[in-house]
């Protein structure tokens, strides 16, 4: 009996390490300056610094300036935009909504976003939070994950917020615009269950 538990444990453990797993930032509420230098992201380690990124983006993926009306993005992040151009807006996108594999964004290499900041469809209300697509290249192969960051931009007037982020592990794989899921605890649970239940029963 014994055995038997121990397979269902061990059976479960195997299943939720096969899971994919949602990377989250935890809140960060990171400032964004209303001058030209802004403040850049690094995405991987949970830094940011005030100024421009370095030249080769080596510590950073992303600068916000003018309180987020202005968007500089490196060649490892690359913004759901509302079209495929280097330039093209960066698209505010609603709770629910997906980003996948077949999301906009620029052909890949430096970019740059302005015209996003508005009350148009698509665009980021000025002092609203909302949130923006994207896709990262976690580790410089050219695959890249998927993910969203809450954000409050505004038009330059006073300073915006970087509140959060999150992001697939797994290349390719679409994420759910502001859904965090929870640690994987029932599944644990449900195997302690089961094996309990087994138990009761010998």
């Amino acid at each position: 009996m014994k055995a038997l538990v121990l397979t269902v444990l061990i059976t479960f453990a195997a299943g939720t390490r096969a899971q994919t797993a949602v990377i989250y930032s935890g809140v960060q509420d990171i400032p964004i300056p209303t001058n030209f230098e802004g403040v850049s992201v690094n995405i991987f380690d949970l830094t940011s610094f005030d100024g421009d990124p370095a030249p080769d983006w080596s510590d950073s993926q992303v600068n916000f300036f003018f309180g987020g009306d202005g968007v500089f993005s490196g060649p490892r992040f690359l913004p759901v935009r509302t079209g495929t151009g280097a330039t093209d807006p960066i698209l505010s996108l609603m709770p629910g909504d997906l980003v996948e594999t077949i999301s906009l964004t620029g052909p890949g290499g430096n970019g740059a976003s302005q015209d996003h900041i508005g009350n148009a469809l698509g665009q980021f209300p000025s002092g609203v939070e909302s949130y923006l697509g994207f896709k990262l290249d976690l580790t410089g192969s050219g695959d890249f994950v998927n993910g969203f960051m809450r954000v409050t931009l505004t038009n330059g007037s006073s300073e915006g917020l970087i509140h959060d982020w999150a992001y697939s592990d797994t290349p390719g794989e679409t994420i759910t615009v502001g859904v965090i899921p929870e640690p994987s605890t029932p599944v644990l649970v449900g195997a302690l269950g089961l094996a309990l239940a087994f138990r009761r029963k010998r």
